[in-house]
């Protein structure tokens, strides 16, 4: 392809259409559905600048409705270092994380609750470890991740 990407799957009308695997020249990969040449419907990627894997649902390009995001190696999460996090499972909305979601963080803490941009905000239940095995839980509103 003209960026450099490679392309083989499905084709309609002369347009990539329907299942496929791109291969990006950053060396990320995508498997899954395409639209008009655009990451559409279910499908996964792995970046390789930043390690992150994603799957879930796409809307022309955009990671859109529920999806699964981890990080590499368990470091941060790095769309615009929004949050520290581990893991995430929830709903996206234009390429972020948000909506209902349960989050585990670096610091071995998880959350379930919602999510805005990334961020704690709204109702949800947060469980940190301490030291001896203990937890510590708070349930009830977060605004911009704070309590």
């Amino acid at each position: 392809m003209r960026d450099g990407s490679r392309y083989e799957g499905e084709f309609k009308d002369g347009e990539i259409n329907g299942t496929g695997e791109r291969v990006y020249p950053d060396g990320s990969i995508y498997k899954g559905q395409f639209s008009q040449g655009e990451k559409h419907g279910y499908g996964e990627i792995s970046y390789a600048k930043t390690g992150e894997w994603y799957k879930g649902e796409w809307h022309l390009n955009v990671r859109q409705g529920h999806g699964t995001l981890f990080t590499k190696d368990k470091n941060t999460f790095t769309v615009r270092d929004a949050i520290g996090f581990i893991a995430y499972q929830g709903d996206f909305k234009n390429h972020w994380p948000n909506g209902v979601a349960t989050v585990l963080y670096n610091d071995g803490s998880h959350y379930h609750g919602e999510v805005v941009r990334g961020v704690k905000h709204g109702q949800g239940k947060l469980t940190t470890p301490q030291d001896g095995g203990v937890n510590v839980v708070y349930e009830g509103l977060f605004e911009n991740g704070k309590r």
